[in-house]
């Protein structure tokens, strides 16, 4: 009869727990990998995803014809070295017809607002939609770590978001900055 001797079973036992060990390390790597690069492209996505948002809203700005002193569509900031963390611009409800003087018009601004949400470091990159009768709020942007607009000339302005979404507690955070100029070609009135 032959059958293993307890060499061998020692042998074949240290082997088999060397090679499971080998596995359990080697996945618990590509999980930890999987989870930085989701974190990372998350990042990205929500860096991407407001900077389209305020550069969409900021290239709409348009001077109010309506007001005595028709002011620059870029109410804040005024160019200068100085970055602020909100911008603010008038911007046309509805562009209906030629006349843009009987047009209404809303005031934008759009900024950090309030205490991050639950389980989130950061706060809410928020766009305040006023009518002159009532203001509404549209979440654009999360975990927004940074967000500055400096004015570089009257209708240039270069604008910069910093996100950093969570992470697991194990993970560090990584942080993702888009840079952008943003370009106004608005109307201006004839008076």
């Amino acid at each position: 009869m032959r059958g293993f001797t307890l060499v061998e079973a020692l042998v074949t036992t240290v082997i088999i727990g060397i090679v499971l060990t080998l596995s359990v390390a080697e996945f618990s790597q590509v999980a930890r990998h999987y989870s930085k690069t989701t974190g990372d492209l998350q990042a990205e996505v929500e860096a991407r995803n407001a900077m389209a948002s305020v550069t969409k809203e900021l290239r709409q700005a348009m001077s109010n014809p309506n007001v005595v002193a028709t002011p620059p569509p870029v109410l804040q900031p005024t160019p200068g070295p100085s970055p602020t963390s909100m911008v603010q611009f008038t911007e046309a409800e509805n562009i209906t017809g030629a006349d843009y003087t009987t047009m209404k018009f809303d005031t934008i601004t759009i900024a950090p607002k309030g205490t991050p949400p639950p389980g989130h470091t950061y706060p809410n990159l928020v766009l305040t939609r006023d009518n002159g009768v009532t203001a509404t709020d549209s979440v654009i942007g999360q975990d927004i770590k940074f967000f500055s607009v400096t004015g570089v000339y009257k209708s240039v302005y270069d604008v910069q978001i910093t996100t950093a979404p969570p992470m697991r507690p194990d993970m560090p955070v990584k942080d993702f900055t888009l840079n952008t100029r943003v370009f106004i070609s608005y109307y201006k009135t004839n008076s």
